[in-house]
């Protein structure tokens, strides 16, 4: 049965009701045994053995089997494949160093990886799961292969339904910077999904850290505003509309205002990771600054002309490596997106040159 969703009383139709009523009080058995049946929306063609996929004893019951239905699903093909330098994948999969060698050991009895080892530039060796470096490196799903981004791609290899067991080719990962140009199956026109805008680098890192703890796989992506730049943070890039609308539905529900862009030439790939790390929703919220200032003295200025328009301004020091020691001014601290817009808005009519600072409240 390809229907996966109940939509209510108003979606209902004759035939899955009937479905319903000829199936009550059944359940599925395995000789005396009542089994435990699951659920996926993607099987990407061919699903996978319960104990290469969820661990434990194997289950004649739960073997991998085709899937040729599968293709309606828009994540049949990965929409948008990550890219990964040699260094991103040594940091994002907690290995000592960078990786420069990944050689999968073990696929199922579809090609979902197994085990797979990494070799890393102190010539250590690391063996994985599949299923950790999906959630590691943000993937879909643990069907992939790896090949350098400077290299034609390699033929997937032949897997042995019954065995299950068929090494892949070692492939070296690309150590250098990825390349500015799209790769294959990206094209100018893709969705992008926008978490947040913002005016500088430095407020476009501040939210992605945030963003980063339910999309591991976001980017911050300039983009020209005039003679200046604006910065998006980004979380998905793909062909697929539809896709992009969920996450960005996604996104707002966790508490940021995402849109969506289209991609240009130049834009990374970014890892399209649909489940939320947690189903507590995050709320975002800024502290608004209305002057950034190296002297004390002016600090203090314009604190004292923001207070006589009945504004609570604080000042307080802050010293980073780069900058040296400078003084803010707050106005706003946990507010809302729109009221810490509003304020920017209002300071800015006063002269000021505000900037947002997002926080988790």
């Amino acid at each position: 049965m390809r229907s996966q969703v109940y939509g209510g009383v108003t979606d209902e139709d004759p035939r899955t009701d009937a479905a319903v009523a000829t199936t009550r009080r059944k359940v599925v058995m395995y000789g005396d045994t009542i089994v435990t049946t699951y659920f996926s929306s993607t099987s990407g063609g061919h699903t996978e053995s319960v104990e290469n996929s969820l661990g434990g004893t194997p289950k004649p019951y739960l073997v991998g089997v085709p899937d040729p239905f599968d293709n309606v699903s828009p994540l049949h093909r990965w929409p948008s494949p990550p890219s990964f330098t040699a260094g991103q994948l040594g940091s994002r999969l907690r290995l000592p160093a960078a990786v420069t060698e990944v050689e999968v050991l073990k696929r199922g009895v579809s090609p979902r990886v197994v085990t797979v080892r990494f070799r890393t530039a102190d010539g250590g060796a690391t063996e994985l799961s599949g299923n950790s470096v999906k959630a590691r490196l943000g993937l879909l799903d643990t069907w992939f292969w790896v090949r350098r981004s400077d290299r034609p791609a390699p033929p997937e290899p032949a897997y042995n339904r019954g065995a299950g067991n068929t090494p892949a080719t070692p492939v070296t990962p690309r150590p250098t910077t990825p390349v500015a140009q799209p790769r294959p199956g990206l094209k100018v026109g893709d969705f992008l999904v926008v978490a947040s805008r913002q005016p500088s680098l430095r407020d476009a890192k501040t939210v992605l850290r945030l963003v980063r703890r339910a999309r591991p796989g976001a980017l911050v992506i300039p983009r020209p505003r005039g003679a200046a730049k604006v910065f998006l943070v980004v979380t998905a890039r793909t062909a697929a509309r539809g896709v992009a609308t969920r996450e960005r539905d996604r996104l707002r529900a966790l508490g940021y205002a995402s849109t969506l862009a289209r991609a240009v030439a130049g834009d990374p790939a970014v890892v399209l990771r649909t489940p939320a790390v947690s189903g507590t929703p995050v709320a975002v919220r800024y502290r608004v600054v209305a002057a950034d200032v190296r002297l004390a003295g002016r600090a203090r200025s314009v604190a004292v002309r923001l207070r006589a328009t009945g504004r609570r301004a604080t000042v307080s020091r802050r010293w980073t490596k780069a900058r040296g020691t400078r003084y803010v001014v707050v106005t706003l601290r946990g507010a809302t997106p729109a009221r810490a817009r509003a304020e920017r808005a209002a300071l800015r009519r006063l002269g000021l040159s505000p900037r947002l600072e997002a926080v988790r409240s």
